[in-house]
Formats: structure tokens, sequence, C-alpha cells
């Protein structure tokens, strides 16, 4: 806590992620509400299955959080942390090769 320029730059890096995560999910068609903190809690839409994209991205090696045992939520409900750009960007991009395929059928 002594670390007054890590904090302030952690805190810097943090608002940078979720703002790529949020800005990349509502783009993808997902409903993401607002957060302070290093996880997103986002909605799938209506259209989709329940843990749809759960199940998806395990295939691909990436866990998200499914809330749907969370008190007034269902499976469409997901939580992800924010990450490093790059990673951010990884998750991103396999949740728009789902969405793509999706899509197609």
């Amino acid at each position: 806590l002594k670390e007054e320029d890590y904090r302030r730059q952690a805190g810097r890096q943090a608002a940078r992620g979720r703002s790529q995560l949020k800005e990349g999910l509502e783009k993808l068609g997902f409903q993401v509400y607002p957060s302070d903190v290093n996880f997103l809690l986002f909605r799938a839409p209506e259209s989709w299955e329940g843990e749809r994209l759960k199940r998806e991205l395990l295939k691909r090696g990436i866990l998200i959080r499914g809330c749907g045992n969370f008190k007034g939520l269902d499976p469409s409900f997901y939580r992800v942390c924010v990450r490093l750009p790059q990673e951010n960007e990884e998750l991103l991009k396999a949740i728009r090769e789902i969405v793509e395929e999706g899509s197609k059928t």
C-alpha cells in the first residue's frame, strides 16, 4: 500500500483492461454490467442456450465463470477477470469466433 506509483499504475491498467473487455463484449452482442473491480459480469443474448459460451470456450482451453448458480442470475450470466491487454484480446477473439460460428448455423 505504500507503493503509490505502483498502485496508481495498476489501477490505470485495470481500468483500460476493463474498458477493452466491456467494449469488445458489447460489440459482440453481450450485455455488460458496470464494474469498478477487475471482474466483469455479462449476459449472453437471449437466443443463446445456457452455458453455451462456457462450453465452447472450454473446448478452446479457456475457462470462464458461469454464474447460473448465483442468487438472482441464470445460466446466461458469466464473469471474467480483467487481464493484460493481450490476454483480453485472446478471450475476445475466441468469443468472436464462437459468435461467428453460431451465426452460420
